[in-house]
C-alpha cells in the first residue's frame, strides 16, 4: 500500500473469523467479525477489522462507516504513532475473493493519526492476500 508518500510492505497476513457464541449476553460481541493482520520488514502492523450481521462473509465493500469495520496501522518507526481510519468517512475495504482457505481484496481512504504527530493521511492502491480460518 502506498500512505502519503511511503510504500509499506507486509509479509505472511492473517485472517481470523470470529464466530459469535449464542450463548453471549453482550450485545457487541453477536456478530460475526473477521480480523486481518500483517506485520511489515520493520515491524509496523496493520489490522483490518470487518464485521456483518451474519456468515458468510461475501465479496463488497465494506465501508469504515459502518459499524464494526476498521482498519488500524502501528508504524514502528522513530516517530511511532498510530493511524486509524475511526471517524473517517472515506475508507473503505472491498473483499474481492472469499472461501473457505484464503480471502483477498483491497482497500482505500483517509487514515487519522491518533498521537497527533502528523495528521491525516491518504491510503492508496492496497491489496491483502490472507490465510483464514474461523474460531469461536
Amino acid at each position: 500500500m502506498k500512505m502519503d508518500n511511503k510504500i509499506y510492505l507486509s509479509e505472511n497476513p492473517t485472517g481470523v473469523i470470529y464466530i459469535p457464541d449464542p450463548e453471549e449476553q453482550n450485545p457487541e460481541k453477536q456478530y460475526p467479525r473477521m480480523e486481518i493482520t500483517a506485520h511489515s520488514y520493520n515491524g509496523d502492523v496493520i489490522t483490518f477489522t470487518l464485521a456483518k450481521a451474519e456468515l458468510p462473509f461475501t465479496p463488497g465493500t465494506y465501508y469504515v462507516t459502518q459499524k464494526g469495520n476498521s482498519m488500524t496501522v502501528a508504524t514502528n518507526s522513530l516517530y511511532s504513532t498510530t493511524y486509524t481510519s475511526a471517524n473517517s468517512k472515506m475508507f473503505y475495504i472491498t473483499i474481492d475473493k472469499i472461501d473457505n482457505i484464503a480471502v483477498e481484496g483491497s482497500f482505500s481512504g483517509m487514515l487519522k493519526d491518533v498521537m497527533g504527530f502528523s495528521g491525516d493521511v491518504a491510503v492508496q492502491d492496497g491489496a491483502f492476500r490472507a490465510l483464514i480460518s474461523q474460531v469461536r
